[in-house]
C-alpha cells in the first residue's frame, strides 16, 4: 500500500469523526434548545394562569379548569420520560404549595370527573401532602 493511500485513509477517518463529533454536538444543542422553549412556554402558561386565580376575578373556574389541565399535562410529559425528574420535582413543590395557599381542593373536586384516574390518584396524594407540609418554612 502506498503512502498516499495510507495517508487518504487516515484523512477520511479524521473527517469522519469530525462530522460525526458535529453531528452530535448539534443534535445535543437542538435538544437542549426544545427542552428550554418547552419550558419557557409551560412557565408561561403557568404565570398567566396564576395571574388570573389571583387578581380576584369572580368566575375563576376557567383558570382552575386550565391550570388542572396544565398539571395534567405535566403529569403526562412526566410519566412518559419527556421530563427530567428535577424539572418534575420542581413542578411537583409548586402543585403543593397551590393546593396549600389556595383554595385548590374545592376546585379540583369539581373538576376530576374530567381526568384520568390515574392522574387523579397522583392529584389526591398533592392534596395530602399539602394539608401535611408546612412550605411556608422553606
Amino acid at each position: 500500500m502506498k503512502t498516499v493511500d495510507i495517508l487518504t485513509i487516515i484523512i477520511s477517518g479524521i473527517a469522519l469523526l469530525v462530522s460525526i463529533y458535529s453531528a452530535v454536538v448539534s443534535y445535543m444543542t437542538e435538544q437542549r434548545q426544545t427542552q428550554l422553549s418547552f419550558f419557557s412556554e409551560y412557565t408561561k402558561r403557568y404565570q398567566d394562569i396564576m395571574l388570573h386565580l389571583y387578581s380576584n376575578n369572580e368566575n375563576n373556574s376557567q383558570y382552575y379548569r386550565l391550570y388542572f389541565d396544565l398539571c395534567s399535562e405535566e403529569y403526562y410529559l412526566y410519566t412518559h420520560k419527556y421530563l427530567p425528574k428535577d424539572i418534575w420535582k420542581m413542578w411537583v413543590d409548586g402543585m403543593k404549595l397551590e393546593f396549600k395557599l389556595r383554595d385548590m381542593h374545592t376546585a379540583w373536586i369539581s373538576n376530576s370527573q374530567y381526568y384520568d384516574k390515574d392522574f387523579c390518584v397522583f392529584m389526591r396524594k398533592i392534596m395530602d401532602d399539602s394539608k401535611t407540609n408546612n412550605y411556608n418554612d422553606k
